[in-house]
Order: structure tokens, then C-alpha cells, then sequence
């Protein structure tokens, strides 16, 4: 009996071992294989959440690509940016969305919760360290190990056509054109203050994002993209920036929260619509074709590039 448990036990461990290995094999397979169909000569690259992702169109925004994607925290974030590193992206210039939100303990638990893990942590396994493994099993250990020994499997070993733009976007993400325009409900709650919940996890790996793309000579440009309304709570607006100040005191942040747009131009009260979009990358292309990233103070650039442009009909 004992030795029947100790070759269960052997066997087991064996299968895991193969399965950790050909799943990690994989992943990388796919990952350097997909690099050949991205735009890896593109100059400027923007990261981040679905707020990016559906306000820089990046057929408009010359020389660029737009690998933003809806759900991402800064931690698979990280995981990409590694990845991309790996594909070896010329990237010259990465902006990186930044505002309250995706600092909030909200997005700490998009690291592990069930929906993120199982939609982000299969596209990056081959990239993630072991302690970044531990950290996540601990925090949800069951849907770490579906999530890996399933889930993961099957999106490594052939859900995906690396030739179909949809397989890729699964990867990479890319920019989103929403069709629909905000709603009165939206509208009826634009006044409402929003108190926001500070976390620490997606504070570390936003760090460690910036941290590998210097390594790399690459510039690193924060960047908020326009809301319908921030009307954040005074203390919300304070730790933000005391967060900013402790943690990225010398990084560049562009703040774009507030360019005049109309109430259509808006999906709802944090992401542009397709009309939003065009109009912001329009502004933003002109702002590269003028030189914003040559320019030696880009916030100083943009505030004077804003104050030129006519006041919008949003009433906030």
C-alpha cells in the first residue's frame, strides 16, 4: 500500500511538472510567434486598461500602436510589457494610463480574481516570474490552479489562428471603436462624488513596468485619457497625487481628464465613443506632429496646447 502511494505520489508530481512545462513552452511559442503579426516598428506604444483603448485610435495617431485592453491592471500590464521586451518592440516612447482608478483596491483584486485570472494569466504564463506565481496562488489558489492546468492549456495549444486580428487582440489587446453614446443615466450621475479606495499591488508593478523600459532607454510617459466627469472627492484627489508625488515624483504625466469634448462624443462617464476618439486622436497627432515628444517639459506642451483649444458643452 505504501509503496503504491509513494509511485501515486511520484507519478502526480511528474504530471504536474510536465504540464507547468509544456504549458510554459507553449505560451512562449505563442507569444514569439504572434510578435511577427503586431506593428513592432511603430514608435509610440500605449498601455493600459479599456480607457485607452477605445480613446487612441492608432490609424490616426501616426506611428503608433495601441496594445491597450479592457480589464488590465498594472500587473498583467507588466506581464505584457516583459512579453513585448521579449518580441523585441522598438518602441521609442510608451504611454501608460494613469488616474485614480487604476490605483484603486478594485483593480489590486483584478489581479486575482476569477474573471481577470482566467482571461490575462493564460496570455502571459511563460513571462512570470515564480514569486509572481506564489503571489497570485495564495491570493486565489483555486482558480490559479483551473486557470493553469485548464484554461491556460487551451488557449496555448490552439484556440487561437495567429493569422485572425480578433486571436490577436485576445493577446495583445488594440484600440476599440464603442458605437453607442452615453445614456441619461449616466448623465443623472455626473454630479455624484466619487470616493475612491487606494491599493498598493498595482502601485509596485506599475513601478516595475517603468523600471524595465528605462532599462531599455525606452521613454515612459504617464497619461489620462478624457472622462465625462472626475468629480473625484477632495480627499480622493490628494492621496492621488501624494501617490504620484512619493512613488513617480520625476515620471511625466499628462493630463488629458479634462479635454473639451461634448456629452456625445462619450460611451459613458469614463470611455469615449467612436466620435470622442476621433476627435482626441486628431488632437493628440497633432500634438506629435508639433513635437511633443522632442519637447523638454511635455506638460508645460500640452497645458498650453489645451488652453488653445474651445470650451466643450459639458456641464460639470
Amino acid at each position: 500500500m505504501r509503496g503504491f502511494l509513494l509511485k501515486t505520489g511520484l507519478f502526480s508530481i511528474i504530471f504536474i511538472l510536465a504540464v507547468v512545462v509544456l504549458n510554459i513552452y507553449a505560451n512562449k511559442r505563442k507569444i514569439l510567434k504572434s510578435c511577427h503579426n503586431i506593428s513592432l516598428n511603430s514608435e509610440i506604444l500605449f498601455l493600459g486598461n479599456s480607457h485607452p483603448e477605445c480613446a487612441l485610435n492608432d490609424v490616426i495617431i501616426k506611428n503608433s500602436i495601441n496594445l491597450s485592453n479592457s480589464g488590465e491592471c498594472y500587473f498583467y500590464t507588466y506581464q505584457k510589457t516583459k512579453a513585448l521586451l521579449n518580441c523585441n518592440i522598438q518602441a521609442k516612447t510608451v504611454f501608460i494610463q494613469f488616474s485614480p482608478i487604476e490605483l484603486t483596491t478594485k483593480w489590486d483584486s483584478a489581479i486575482w480574481e476569477k474573471k481577470y485570472l482566467l482571461e490575462f494569466l493564460p496570455q502571459y504564463i511563460s513571462v512570470l516570474s515564480l514569486d509572481e506565481n506564489l503571489f497570485v496562488f495564495k491570493k486565489n489558489p483555486r482558480d490559479f490552479l483551473k486557470c493553469y492546468f485548464v484554461t491556460a492549456i487551451m488557449k496555448n495549444m490552439g484556440w487561437c489562428n495567429f493569422a485572425n486580428i480578433k486571436c490577436l487582440k485576445k493577446i495583445w489587446g488594440g484600440y476599440r471603436s464603442l458605437e453607442r453614446d452615453i445614456d441619461s443615466s449616466d448623465i443623472k450621475n455626473m454630479e455624484k462624488e466619487r470616493i475612491i479606495i487606494f491599493g498598493e499591488n498595482n502601485i509596485v508593478y506599475l513601478s516595475k513596468t517603468l523600471e524595465i523600459l528605462k532599462e531599455r532607454n525606452i521613454a515612459v510617459v504617464l497619461v489620462s485619457m478624457p472622462i465625462a466627469s472626475k468629480n473625484y472627492s477632495t480627499s480622493t484627489t490628494n492621496k492621488f497625487l501624494e501617490i504620484k508625488k512619493e512613488n513617480f515624483p520625476s515620471e511625466t504625466w499628462l493630463d488629458f481628464s479634462s479635454f473639451p469634448l461634448n456629452l456625445d462624443d462619450y460611451a459613458d462617464l469614463g470611455h469615449l465613443n467612436y466620435k470622442g476618439s476621433k476627435k482626441f486622436s486628431v488632437f493628440f497627432n497633432s500634438l506629435i506632429e508639433q513635437g511633443l515628444l522632442e519637447s523638454s517639459d511635455k506638460e508645460v506642451f500640452v497645458k498650453r496646447a489645451l488652453e488653445l483649444l474651445p470650451v466643450s458643452d459639458k456641464n460639470l
